[in-house]
């Protein structure tokens, strides 16, 4: 009978210890009378009914994932100088930014860093939220909007543990180290009579690989 492996990448552990810190500081933690608490917390798309508030968590970018790719660090190259080539001078002088980089991962000194990007979709359902007076649609935005500055407020605070405690380290060496940092973050509030807002938050983690040169 086949079996699944029992090694796990860098992406799956951070989508895992996501869903582990917004259960914990979103649900567990929010009185289950405030309307704000989600309702369910999971990786990948919705597959059953909406039942009020919904955290999605993407890898990439749901719709399109080339928008949001996992891409190598670059960085500046330095001129004689020694300042950055891009870099504002004292005198506002703006140098032609040259971006120097690999295909795949940025080699730095015996290691590569690789930004590790996600999607973060949060689904408020106004018509499933059970509450003593039916939400108006200006309160759907709202409650939205609360929401998505709880989300970013609790990665910013759990860093790059992610709200382990510990370093995150998959089974092939690749840390993570820095992060989150934010991307993009966008609204779609849906006409009629459902009242669906829904909320994306683009974030990266910046992970980190060694290697060595010992069998070149």
């Amino acid at each position: 009978m086949s079996t699944l492996p029992v090694e796990q990448g860098v992406v799956d552990i951070i989508m895992d210890a996501m869903v582990d810190l917004f259960t914990l500081k979103l649900q567990t933690e929010i009185d289950k009378n405030d309307a704000s608490r989600l309702t369910e917390i999971k990786v990948g798309p919705l597959q059953d009914d909406p039942s009020g508030i919904v955290v999605l968590i993407h890898e990439n970018d749901p719709e399109d994932p080339r928008q949001w790719p996992h891409y190598p660090l670059r960085y500046r190259e330095l001129q004689p100088s020694g300042t950055l080539i891009g870099q504002t001078t004292a005198r506002g002088e703006s140098e032609q930014t040259q971006l120097r980089h690999s295909t795949h991962f940025q080699m730095v000194g015996g290691g590569s860093r690789m930004a590790r990007c996600f999607t973060i979709a949060l689904e408020v359902w106004g018509d499933e939220i059970l509450t003593d007076t039916p939400l108006e649609r200006r309160d759907a935005g709202h409650l939205a909007a609360v929401i998505e500055n709880r989300i970013i407020k609790t990665l910013l605070d759990a860093g790059p543990k992610i709200g382990t405690g510990n370093l995150i380290t998959d089974s092939f060496g690749e840390s993570v180290m820095m992060g989150p940092y934010l991307g993009d973050c966008w609204t779609n509030q849906e006409e009629g009579e459902a009242l669906i807002v829904r909320k994306y938050i683009r974030v990266y983690y910046v992970t980190t690989q060694s290697w060595t040169i010992a069998a070149w």
